[in-house]
C-alpha cells in the first residue's frame, strides 16, 4: 500500500505548471518532488485534510524555494493545490487496491512499476535536452569555482557583476514565515507613509514662502514693540509637538549680544523644532523687535528661474518691504502712480532733499507731511541695512562662497544640493540678522567653503546660534555650548571641548555630593533602626528622624549615567568579486544637449570589493551625489 504521491505523476504535474520559467529547472522540481512525496514528512491523510492558504505547512515548506527564482504567489497557490489533489487521488487509489486484497493486486503493482520503470528517466532526460541543460563537456575540463573565478578575473577579461552568495544569510531568509513578512511589509509601508508626510509639510513650508523657498525667510520684526534691548532673556519657556510630547519645560532662552552659541543634543530632542518656533517668533514672551533668520538644514531646489544674485537680494523681506513702501510714498507725493527712481542717488542725498523739503515748509495737508516723515523713516531704515551696496555685498560674500560671476548671473533652479545651501548660507550672511539660526551649515559643504564659513562667523557682529554634530567646527566658532537635555536648557560658557570637560566634572561632583548623602542618611539609619525600641535613647532617635526627613526633603537628585550602547555586527561570508563594477560609464542631467565629451561624469571605470574603503572628494557640483545615486540604481548612465 502507498503512503505518498506517485513521484513520476507529480514530476509532470510540476513540470506542466512550473516548466514554462526560464529560472526553474529540472534540479529544483525533482528536489521539490522528493521533498513533498516524503511520506514521514507529508502523508497523504495529512495533505488531503490541509487548508490551502500562506500559513500552511505545505506553502512555507516549497515557497522559499519558488520565491528565490521569482515565481509569484498565485502560482505557488496552484502548486499546493495540485499537490492536495494529488494526495487525494492517490488516496482513492489505495482504498481501491485494499479492496481487491491479497496477491493479485500485488503482482499487478510489480507489472506497473516493472514495465514503467524506465519512463521517468527517459522524461527527465528529454526535458533536459530540450531545455539545453546536457553538457557535452569532457571531465578532463571540469574546474573548480575557485579556478573558474581566477580565470575570469585575473586577466580582467571580465569586469561583470559576479553572482555572490551569503549562506547565512539565506538560511535566515529561508526561515522566515508568511506571518514576519506581513509583518515586515507593513512596518516598511508605515515607515514610508511618515517619510511622505515629512515631504509633504517640506514641501507646504516651501510653498507658503513662495520664490524665496531657495533661501532661508524672515518674519519683518516689530520694532515698536521693544526698546530695542540686544540681549535676549525670555523665561519659563514651554514647547511641545503637534501630537503633544513635550520637548522643553519651564526653560530659560538667554542669548546676548555677540555671542556665537553652539546647540547639542541627542538626536530627535527638538533642536531643529527649537530652532523654527524662536524664527517663527511662536514663543510666548520672546522679543519681537530683533531680526532672526533661520538657515534649514535641508532646503530644496525651487522652481524659479531668479538669478543666483537676485535671490540673494531678494531674500532681505525688510529691505524688499522698504522699498516698495519707499516707491509707493513717492508715488503719492508725487501725484502719479509709477515713479522711475535714479538709481545713481544715493539714500543719504535723497534724505538730505527730503529734509530741506520738510524744514521748508512745504507741506500741502497733514496727510502730505505724515508720508514725508514716514518717507524720512523708510531712508533712514534703509541707510542703516545699507541699501546703497546690497548688490556689491551680496557679491562679495556669494564670491567668498566660490560662487563665480557666470553662476550668480545663473538660475538657482540649475544648482545641486551643495550649491543650493550656499545660496542659503550668502542670503543668511547677506541679511545680517540680529539672530542668525544656523542649522547643520556644513552638511553640504566642501572643505574650502567650511574653512571660509568659520573664519566669518568668527567675526561676526550679531548673535549666532549653531546646531552641528562636526566638533571641529564648533570648537572653532563658538563661545558658550547650550545643552539640550531633559526639557532643559543649560548654558556653558567656552567651545565643545571646555564644555565636555566642564560637564563630566560637574557630573563627578553631583555623584560625591549624592555619595555623601547617601552615606549620612545610611548612617543615620542604622541609628535609628538600633535604638529604636530603647526607651532611653527615644528622644534622640526622634530627633534623628526629623533629620532625616529634612535630608530627604532636600535631597540633590541622583546622577543618571548615560548608558553606553553597543553593537555587533558579525562578520559575513566572502562575497562575489567584484561587489560593484562600472565600467566606461557617462551621465549628464541633460545628455540629449550636450555632446559627451561636455558630460558631468565622463567614461567613469571603477570596481568595489570586500576590501576597499573609498572616500569620494570634490568640489560642490561635480557629481558625487550623482555618483552615489548610479551606483544605487537611482540614476542610469
Amino acid at each position: 500500500m502507498s503512503s505518498s504521491i506517485d513521484e513520476e505523476t507529480l514530476t509532470k504535474s510540476l513540470s506542466d505548471l512550473l516548466i514554462s520559467s526560464d529560472d526553474i529547472d529540472e534540479d529544483l522540481i525533482t528536489y521539490l518532488v522528493g521533498m513533498v512525496s516524503d511520506s514521514d514528512t507529508f502523508p497523504l491523510h495529512t495533505l488531503k485534510a490541509m487548508t490551502i492558504d500562506d500559513e500552511c505547512e505545505l506553502y512555507e515548506s516549497i515557497s522559499p524555494f519558488l520565491e528565490s527564482v521569482g515565481v509569484e504567489n498565485s502560482l505557488i497557490f496552484k502548486v499546493c493545490t495540485k499537490v492536495k489533489e494529488l494526495a487525494c487521488e492517490a488516496l482513492d487509489v489505495t482504498s481501491d487496491g485494499n479492496a481487491l486484497g491479497g496477491v493479485a493486486g500485488a503482482a499487478a503493482e510489480i507489472t506497473t512499476r516493472s514495465n514503467g520503470a524506465n519512463e521517468p528517466n527517459d522524461n527527465l532526460e528529454a526535458r533536459k535536452l530540450k531545455q539545453g541543460m546536457v553538457s557535452f563537456s569532457s571531465n578532463l575540463d571540469t574546474q573548480t569555482d575557485a579556478e573558474i573565478d581566477a580565470n575570469r578575473f585575473l586577466w580582467g577579461r571580465d569586469s561583470g557583476v559576479a553572482a555572490f552568495t551569503n549562506t547565512k544569510k539565506d538560511a535566515h531568509k529561508d526561515t522566515v514565515s508568511s506571518k514576519d513578512k506581513r509583518k515586515q511589509k507593513q512596518e516598511l509601508e508605515k515607515s514610508r507613509r511618515e517619510y511622505e508626510t515629512k515631504v509633504r509639510a517640506l514641501e507646504e513650508e516651501e510653498r507658503k514662502e513662495g520664490t524665496n523657498a531657495v533661501v532661508a525667510a524672515m518674519i519683518l520684526p516689530d520694532y515698536d514693540s521693544g526698546r530695542n534691548e540686544k540681549d535676549i532673556q525670555v523665561k519659563n519657556v514651554s514647547l511641545a509637538l503637534d501630537t503633544g510630547r513635550s520637548l522643553l519645560d519651564n526653560a530659560d532662552i538667554k542669548f546676548s549680544h555677540r555671542r556665537r552659541y553652539g546647540l547639542v543634543g541627542k538626536n530627535g530632542i527638538g533642536k531643529t523644532t527649537l530652532l523654527k518656533a524662536i524664527a517663527s517668533l511662536e514663543i510666548h514672551g520672546f522679543p519681537q523687535h530683533h531680526r532672526i533668520l533661520h538657515v534649514r538644514q535641508e532646503v530644496k531646489s525651487a522652481s524659479s528661474e531668479v538669478s543666483v544674485l537676485q535671490a540673494v537680494l531678494d531674500s532681505d523681506a525688510e529691505r524688499n518691504a522698504l522699498l516698495a513702501q519707499e516707491k509707493e510714498l513717492i508715488a503719492r507725493l508725487e501725484g502719479q502712480e509709477e515713479v522711475q527712481q535714479d538709481s545713481s542717488t544715493s539714500l543719504t542725498k535723497r534724505r538730505e532733499e527730503l529734509q530741506l523739503k520738510l524744514q521748508g515748509g512745504e507741506s500741502k495737508n497733514d496727510e502730505f507731511e505724515a508720508d514725508l516723515k514716514r518717507l524720512d523713516q523708510v531712508y533712514s531704515r534703509l541707510s542703516i541695512l545699507a541699501s546703497d551696496t546690497a548688490e556689491t555685498r551680496a557679491a562679495q560674500i556669494l564670491s567668498g562662497l566660490q560662487f563665480t560671476p557666470e553662476m550668480q548671473s545663473g538660475p538657482t533652479s540649475a544648482l545641486s544640493g551643495g550649491w543650493r545651501m550656499r545660496v542659503s548660507l550668502a542670503a543668511a550672511l547677506f541679511i545680517e540678522p540680529d539672530l542668525l539660526l544656523l542649522d547643520e551649515p556644513t552638511n553640504h559643504l566642501d572643505l574650502e567653503a567650511v574653512l571660509w564659513l568659520e573664519s566669518y562667523l568668527c567675526e561676526y557682529k550679531h548673535t549666532l546660534v549653531v546646531v552641528s554634530h562636526d566638533r571641529g567646527f564648533l570648537n572653532e566658532i563658538c563661545s558658550d555650548i547650550i545643552e539640550f537635555k531633559n526639557f532643559k536648557l543649560k548654558y556653558y560658557k567656552g567651545d565643545y571641548d571646555t564644555y565636555v570637560r566642564t560637564a563630566e566634572e560637574l557630573i563627578k561632583n553631583q555623584m560625591r555630593v549624592y555619595q555623601a548623602y547617601q552615606d549620612k542618611r545610611a548612617h543615620m539609619m542604622e541609628f535609628i533602626d538600633k535604638f529604636r525600641a530603647n526607651a532611653k535613647r527615644a528622644s534622640i532617635v526622634q530627633s534623628r528622624i526629623k533629620a532625616v526627613e529634612k535630608m530627604d526633603l532636600e535631597a540633590p537628585d541622583k546622577v543618571e549615567m548615560e548608558a553606553i550602547w553597543r553593537f555587533n555586527i558579525p562578520n559575513p561570508e566572502p562575497l562575489g568579486r567584484p561587489i560593484i563594477s562600472i565600467d566606461d560609464a557617462s551621465f549628464d542631467y541633460n545628455h540629449e544637449e550636450k555632446n559627451e565629451k561636455d558630460y558631468l561624469l565622463q567614461k567613469v571605470n571603477f570596481g568595489i570589493d570586500l576590501t576597499s574603503r573609498i572616500g569620494i572628494l570634490g568640489p560642490n557640483g561635480a557629481g558625487k551625489s550623482t555618483l552615489l545615486n548610479m551606483i544605487t540604481d537611482k540614476l542610469a548612465p
